[in-house]
């Protein structure tokens, strides 16, 4: 598995980037596609035990898949909704897709045994290596107290789904637990059982100067950066990382 540590406007701060094959947003159908298997995780399987099994298994999976393609279109020009239901669905990609943006890594990191980071030619390895370790430290205890809170959330929540029509209490909590579960598992998977390597990257480095420049100046040198790492949606991630969305 190779990942990216990529520098921020701030100090200190880094972000890992892992762009996932296409195979695992696009096999709708495959059972051994990505978001085959999250929903076929354990703690999926027992959360829809209790009430809404088939209708918000099937869209919690297709919400998470087109999600997925509205990141990747989420800097392009696009109208404006118009109307209730347009307007809410809008704001529910947004959430979803904040959440895929910060937990995808953690989730396919579950089964990662060997990891290789590229990092900045001017960051030394082990300083690196400091700093994924804090942060997935970081990352488990946030995500293991989500999952309690949100469990708590998602019990208290039960009783709507007896109430017909929709029930996005459940589907928000259900989302919620699933995700820190799985973001929780990932981020002890990286800090007990993987074993990381790290490569040195002219082009990571240049990014930390690019973070500097404004939006004209920089999204050139994104673009050139991602087409000579091979990153099809990195200029997206580092837009975002430079100048956060709203």
């Amino acid at each position: 598995m190779d990942v990216f540590l990529i520098p921020t406007t701030t100090p200190e701060c880094y972000e890992l980037y892992y762009e996932a094959p296409d195979e695992d947003v696009r096999q709708n159908t495959d059972d051994n596609g990505f978001f085959p298997r999250v929903m076929r995780s354990r703690v999926v399987t027992a959360v829809m035990r209790w009430g809404w099994v088939v209708s918000v298994r099937a869209s919690f999976a297709e919400t998470l898949r087109e999600a997925e393609e509205w990141r990747h279109r989420r800097h392009e020009e696009q109208p404006r909704p118009k109307g209730f239901i347009a307007k809410w669905r809008r704001k529910l990609m947004g959430f979803v897709v904040e959440r895929i943006a910060e937990q995808r890594l953690l989730w396919h990191m579950r089964y990662a045994t060997q990891i290789c980071a590229a990092i900045p030619a001017d960051l030394a390895p082990e300083e690196a290596d400091r700093l994924i370790r804090r942060d997935l430290k970081r990352d488990a205890d946030h995500h293991f107290k989500w999952v309690l809170i949100d469990g708590l959330l998602l019990l208290v929540s039960l009783p709507l789904t007896l109430i017909p029509g929709p029930n996005p209490a459940g589907f928000y909590f259900t989302f919620q637990v699933v995700g820190h579960f799985l973001s929780m598992r990932g981020a002890k998977q990286g800090l007990a059982v993987t074993e990381w390597t790290y490569k040195a990257s002219a082009d990571l480095a240049e990014l930390r100067q690019a973070m500097a420049l404004d939006e004209a100046a920089r999204q050139p040198i994104f673009q050139q950066i991602a087409q000579r790492l091979q990153l099809e949606h990195l200029a997206t991630f580092c837009e975002d990382v430079a100048a956060p969305p709203a």
